[in-house]
């Protein structure tokens, strides 16, 4: 069985901040070139990415600092620095004051995540992969005062909404592998293909590989124990189910993000069967 490292990069803003932006890009970056060093090891790479858009959201995927990039659920600097960052506080109403993280690495200071650091942070998760078993950090019951200022004086119109599916177990993250795909599954992965090439994040958590978020969730973890993994996919909107036993279908993605769909290549196939 494949072993699987989770990526994870939680910010605040993923289209202005002129650090948490540069940051994801050289993440990207950071996995296309490491890929073929996981295959060799037989260990999938797991990117994910997630805006956090509510103090809510925050609390529950514990954000600290803003950008933090996560391996199986650890922190990759946990030694956080931060500096204020203007271009947050432009997402404000009053221009408030943000800070955002500042990497310190081999004695300089970057605004963004330097590749040569996350070149090492993931090939040292790799080579001591059975030492780190996926984890989910328990949520905040307090933010610190940085991030709850930010979210307490955040422009309205900026309150996206977000989407999070919880699937059945399947063989891969998106179920599109094997001889034969299912043409619902492939209509899914394209339909988050296309909205991720717009910037929208739509979240993916699979039964069988994301256990610890399931259980972490007190609303999917509630609609389990009454009805059984029977329940899934589930779907939820900014934190509150909208959809359970099948997935949303392309209107309904659209009503609900208020945008349009634009069409795409499909999603390559998984090579996991």
């Amino acid at each position: 069985m494949e072993k699987v490292l989770n990526i994870d990069l939680l910010v605040i803003d993923l289209e202005t901040c002129k650090r948490c932006v540069p940051t994801g890009d050289e993440l990207k970056t950071a996995v296309q070139i490491l890929e073929p060093a996981a295959d060799a090891l037989g260990i999938e790479l797991r990117h994910h990415e997630i805006v956090v858009q509510t103090a809510a959201e925050a609390k529950l995927n514990a954000l600290v600092s803003s950008p933090t990039i996560r391996l199986n659920g650890r922190d990759i600097d946990q030694d956080i620095h931060e500096s204020v960052c203007e271009s947050c506080g432009d997402l404000t109403e009053n221009e408030t004051i943000v800070d955002c993280r500042e990497w310190h690495y081999r004695g300089q200071v970057f605004s963004s995540v330097p590749l040569p650091l996350l070149i090492e942070a993931i090939m040292e998760a790799m080579l001591n992969i059975d030492q780190m078993p996926p984890l989910v950090p328990a949520p905040l019951e307090e933010l610190p005062v940085n991030l709850q200022r930010y979210f307490d004086n955040k422009k309205q119109g900026l309150m996206a909404k977000e989407i999070e599916i919880y699937d059945p177990a399947m063989c891969c993250s998106t179920g599109v592998c094997g001889p034969s795909i299912d043409p619902e599954l492939m209509r899914v992965a394209t339909t988050i293909n296309s909205f991720k090439e717009k910037g929208i994040i739509v979240q993916r958590y699979g039964l069988s590989t994301d256990t610890q978020r399931f259980i972490s969730n007190p609303v999917v973890s509630d609609l389990l124990e009454k009805e059984g993994a029977g329940v899934l996919p589930v779907t939820l909107l900014n934190g509150e189910v909208v959809k359970t036993k099948s997935y949303p279908t392309d209107q309904e993605f659209t009503g609900w993000l208020k945008t349009k769909l634009e069409t795409v290549k499909p999603p390559k196939r998984s090579g996991c069967c």
